[in-house]
């Protein structure tokens, strides 16, 4: 059981809670010779799932748990168009995630806030 009060209100629910560790992104890169895109990190997971302005990208190679790859050259072009940072979200199996945004032409790439 957990209860939580706060402003002399008091809440009580049965149940688990479970803490996760989610991905977390060091870098994401464009590599050449075919097209991809590289996320390293930590926390990433076989089964990691990616999905690029909210579309399940299906190309995606585990490297370790350190390094994904998404595949799929033309795809990825059409994904990323000039100048524009796209959200790049990656959800673990354990449901952590995170989003990060890229601009495959610039290179440029952040976390979402």
């Amino acid at each position: 059981s957990m209860t939580a009060m706060w402003d002399g209100v008091t809440c009580s629910k049965d149940g688990v809670v479970r803490v996760v560790d989610p991905p977390a992104v060091t870098g994401v890169r464009k590599a050449q010779s075919p097209l991809r895109i590289i996320l390293e990190g930590t926390n990433f997971h076989p089964s990691t799932k990616a999905f690029i302005s909210g579309i399940l990208w299906i190309r995606v190679s585990f490297k370790n748990g350190n390094r994904l790859v998404l595949k799929g050259e033309k795809a990825i072009r059409n994904a990323f168009p000039q100048g524009v940072l796209v959200p790049i979200r990656l959800v673990n199996p354990d449901a952590g995630e995170v989003t990060v945004f890229f601009d495959l032409h610039s290179g440029q790439w952040s976390l979402a806030p």
